[in-house]
């Protein structure tokens, strides 16, 4: 539920894919709270002002969603951490789904997340579609919201299952691509969901189950939903 979101790594001189999608997504949903682009040289997008960085922000921020290029990721978590962002999103790729050093940067993120309250989702995701909260990482998904929520590790799957069963009538409550999961994974999501008001039915695509817990997890939410 997040109340301001920030966007790192929009672009104030072409009209880019970040821009395009996850930026775009959000006035057009008419997220109500505020809304602050992110880039270094500053100076206004679609008539918003953009902030140099996230120390720059005036208010506080809730959702922070981090597209920089991977060697600029600690960075911008380290600064997410310093403002207080509750949830760090890494649209971010090039960690553990790399090579080894991608591996190593992500039990660095985690260790750096866990020690302070800052949540991570990802890295290499898309974050969180939540119509009934007008929050969206794509402009053409439906503005209606339902009853399905689904997890996803995969962010391409989870942006063409919405846009897919669009045509069938379906429509979900939240859907979250959670990515490589090195702090959020599929049992904290399964568990939030199995206890969700909002939610009557769980869909989900998994690659790779890591966590022990996700058996109990998915017994206690198949006997909810």
């Amino acid at each position: 539920h997040p109340r301001s979101v920030a966007i790192i790594g929009v672009s104030t001189s072409e009209d880019s894919w970040v821009n395009k999608n996850f930026y775009r997504a959000i006035l057009d949903f008419g997220f109500p709270g505020p809304v602050y682009p992110i880039n270094p040289r500053g100076g206004e997008l679609k008539g918003i002002k953009v902030y140099p960085s996230l120390k720059d922000v005036p208010g506080p921020v809730d959702y922070a969603l981090c597209a920089l290029p991977v060697a600029l990721a600690k960075q911008c978590l380290l600064e997410s951490i310093e403002k207080g962002v509750k949830m760090l999103v890494f649209y971010s790729a090039g960690f553990s789904e790399k090579d080894e050093e991608g591996l190593l940067k992500e039990k660095e993120f985690r260790n750096l997340a866990r020690a302070s309250n800052t949540r991570i989702l990802g890295p290499n995701c898309m974050g969180l579609y939540y119509p009934g909260e007008r929050f969206s990482y794509s402009p053409f998904f439906p503005r209606e919201a339902g009853d399905v929520s689904y997890l996803s590790q995969s962010g391409g799957n989870s942006a063409e299952l919405v846009e897919m069963v669009a045509y069938r009538g379906v429509r979900f409550s939240k859907v979250i691509s959670y990515g490589n999961a090195i702090d959020i994974n599929e049992t904290e999501l399964l568990d939030y969901f199995g206890k969700d008001d909002e939610t009557r039915i769980i869909t989900a695509y998994i690659e790779g189950i890591r966590d022990r817990n996700f058996f109990p997890a998915l017994r206690e939410a198949s006997s909810r939903k």
